[in-house]
């Protein structure tokens, strides 16, 4: 099957886009032509209302990754910062080398699980760059 063709949506019963406030484009079959949806996306949580596809595809979708993601950016810095005081305070002298050991170990630990997490970001991200480029084809 077709992907799904995008036009201007002309009936004046349709609200604009709560966002650019320009006509919200229907959603049109590409083998019959005919019109399957015409009331936008859902513009929560950036506004209130519906929202043409531009706005939904450059606003909306990347604003909710960004929220999906900004706890896991954290996480990132905290365990990158956690891993640095523990590589700075290792110390290799005589009696402390078990304990300089064990915070290298740690340190190790927490920069594989801040890792763990970017990997994670970067294929949530990936997936939605993805998926718009395929709607723009």
């Amino acid at each position: 099957m077709d992907k799904l063709v995008i036009k201007d949506y002309t009936s004046d019963n349709t609200q604009p886009c709560c966002i650019c406030n320009e006509k919200i484009d229907a959603m049109v079959d590409p083998e019959t032509g005919k019109e399957i949806w015409t009331e936008g996306h859902n513009a929560e949580p950036v506004a209130d209302g519906r929202c043409c596809s531009d706005c939904n595809n450059n606003i909306i979708v990347p604003f909710r990754m960004m929220k999906l993601i900004s706890s896991k950016l954290q996480d990132i810095g905290d365990l990158s910062t956690e891993a640095a005081k523990d590589y700075d305070t290792a110390t290799l002298t005589e009696i402390e080398v078990r304990d300089g050991t064990q915070k290298l170990k740690d340190a190790n630990a927490k920069l594989k699980k801040a890792l763990k997490l970017a990997e994670h970001c970067r294929g949530l991200l990936g997936g939605v760059g993805r998926k718009l480029n395929n709607e723009e084809d």
